[in-house]
């Protein structure tokens, strides 16, 4: 009873860690709209790290316990939406599904193999050189595929209630967006952009490190029973990176395996619990592995079918 206390949502640390978020975000700006170039720099840096951070507490929002008052993670979904640019309520329901489905690829609605078991020779060579020369095109690709593409989400989630969330958290962001990208062109191409890229590139590996080339399954059509959260660890993967980064900068986020065993943990308290034993790997050791393995491979195949475990 004790552990369940202490691993409960608190309002006090998300609004803490909401604040702080905030105030980061305030200090990034006010660098990157220095004339000196230094001070953007270092701005543009600071900056892409919280548009990064953001997406961490997004992920967190739409699993409804980041804060124990449910309506404030709804909230603070559609304020983190605009950092990471990721529409909330597409978000959520997708992401809710994938925790549902994790180990079957062609069943969790966020894995590529769910659309297609393979991509064609084209579209094969332009991952396989982007990955090769760290072109940020994952992330951006896997947001868009997934989220903002409402004839996909609808298709899968057809309720009218569903159908006027997902559409509102789209318009959020383009009544955001829009205006800005027309009457602040330049501003948003100096100041802001860059570190949009600088996110997107930072975001592509760790994106891939949660789930690509583990050991996984294909229903292929069978009716299949979804795996318990307490069986898919072996489904997502614990990067090792040293704690001060782990806990400071990825807010725990880092041990995904953990995660999908206890989902409904809070980051704050997701320190706490010891990682599983499966599925752990040195975030150098694994970007050493995934770049000598072409883009197609590491995203389409599983450890099951190469034989490289990462």
């Amino acid at each position: 009873m004790a552990e369940k206390v202490t691993l409960a949502s608190s309002n006090g640390w998300a609004t803490a860690i909401v604040a702080w978020q905030l105030a980061f975000t305030a200090c990034a700006i006010a660098l990157s709209v220095q004339d000196a170039w230094p001070l953007w720099l270092l701005g543009q840096v600071l900056l892409a790290v919280n548009l990064f951070q953001w997406f961490v507490l997004h992920h967190d929002f739409a699993h409804g316990g980041f804060f124990r008052t449910r309506w404030l993670n709804a909230l603070l979904g559609h304020v983190s939406s605009v950092f990471c640019l990721m529409p909330f309520f597409s978000w959520r329901q997708m992401h809710h599904h994938h925790h549902i489905w994790s180990g079957w690829k062609d069943k969790d609605p966020s894995d590529p193999s769910s659309q297609f078991r393979q991509p064609t020779p084209t579209l094969t060579r332009v991952m396989n050189f982007c990955w090769r020369f760290w072109i940020p095109v994952f992330a951006a690709t896997f947001v868009a595929m997934n989220f903002w593409n409402l004839k996909r989400v609808n298709e899968l989630f057809p309720d009218p209630r569903s159908r006027r969330r997902n559409l509102f958290s789209v318009l959020f962001l383009m009544i955001i967006y829009v205006p800005a990208l027309v009457l602040a062109p330049r501003f948003m191409l100096v100041h802001w952009v860059p570190a949009l890229l600088l996110f997107l590139s930072f975001s592509d590996p760790v994106l891939l490190t949660q789930h690509v080339h583990v050991d996984a399954n294909y229903a292929a059509g069978a009716e299949v029973k979804a795996f318990r959260y307490s069986e898919q660890g072996r489904y997502a993967r614990n990067v090792i990176y040293p704690r001060f980064v782990a806990k400071f900068l990825f807010y725990n986020s880092e041990r995904h395996g953990l995660h999908h065993l206890h989902p409904t943990v809070p980051i704050y308290h997701l320190g706490e619990l010891e990682s599983p034993k499966d599925n752990n790997i040195d975030w150098l050791e694994w970007l050493r592995l995934a770049k000598a393995m072409p883009a197609d491979v590491l995203i389409f195949q599983t450890s099951r079918e190469t034989g490289i475990r990462l």
